[in-house]
């Protein structure tokens, strides 16, 4: 298995549980509230008082329906963690990763 097969097989609900529970938005809780077989909770890049920020874990994507923000785990972490998204990727799958890798697979992850 390749570094770029890795890459595309992170979950976005393990990004989520991992990132979101610890993200300091100063608002919405951490992701835990079922939603049929997804999960929801406030956007982390806007205020809203209604959870309009999903997790899809079938589709492995998340998707704010208040903001239009969507993507895939990379794309999730890469817009939370921002510059230490490489580490926390390299951590996760135990090699060294770059962020321009990590843009491109981004890319690729946006069908």
């Amino acid at each position: 298995m390749t570094i770029v097969d890795d890459l595309l097989n992170i979950l976005v609900l393990d990004v989520a549980f991992d990132v979101l529970a610890d993200y300091k938005d100063g608002h919405g809780p951490p992701v835990k509230q079922k939603h049929g077989p997804n999960y929801k909770r406030l956007c982390p890049f806007h205020r809203e008082k209604h959870p309009s920020f999903y997790i899809r874990p079938k589709r492995n994507r998340f998707v704010c329906y208040g903001c239009g923000e969507n993507g895939g785990p990379l794309r999730l972490a890469s817009l939370t963690l921002r510059e230490d998204a490489p580490q926390y990727i390299s951590e996760k799958l135990g090699k060294t990763i770059s962020q321009e890798l990590i843009n491109e697979i981004a890319m690729e992850e946006d069908f």
